[in-house]
């Protein structure tokens, strides 16, 4: 009986412990909301000019099972010293993707194109003979969530309102 009633005296404690940590943090997150983010993290922030790939930035649908199509529109906000053709490539057209009931998450895909030139092109270890990368300009491109025909809130809760746009600054390439 005495082990009965310490057991239930420790588990009692030990909860009250824990519930003040929980109550208003949990609470944020309960809404639905709409991100975007690069689907790696080497693909985010700065990349080199003489990288080449396809960087994928995934938009994400956070929130309830859905039974109505959501659509959610965005920007590509480009800086006037990158060149489409010659810097990047935005595969991903339009400026709005739709969500099917059930679709959570999907990607703007934009190639990133190498503009440093390697003395052997076959080694990206040899030096760079040139890169058109002009650095005094602003080489980023941004993607940003404008809109949704739901309620749901654009990037997370909260006021910073984080991963509501994502942005990709291509700087030259280290000799």
């Amino acid at each position: 009986m005495k082990r009965a009633r310490n057991t239930i005296i420790c588990s009692a404690a030990a909860l009250l412990l824990f519930l003040p940590s929980c109550s208003d943090e949990n609470l944020l997150f309960d809404t639905p909301f709409i991100s975007v983010e690069a689907l790696r993290s080497d693909h985010e922030g700065t990349i080199n000019s003489d990288q080449q790939f396809i960087g994928e930035y995934m938009v994400y649908i956070n929130g309830y099972t859905f039974t109505e199509e959501i659509v959610v529109e965005y920007t590509i906000t480009v800086g006037n010293g990158l060149v489409a053709g010659r810097d990047y490539e935005i595969i991903t057209k339009g400026e709005n993707l739709t969500f099917y009931p059930n679709i959570f998450d999907m990607p703007i895909r934009i190639r990133w194109l190498r503009t440093a030139i390697h003395e052997n092109p076959e080694d990206l270890s040899s030096p760079i003979i040139s890169d058109s990368l002009d650095e005094s300009k602003d080489n980023t491109i941004t993607i940003e969530l404008t809109g949704s025909n739901t309620n749901y809130l654009l990037g997370y809760p909260g006021p910073d309102r984080n991963k509501k746009s994502v942005v990709i600054k291509k700087i030259r390439a280290i000799d």
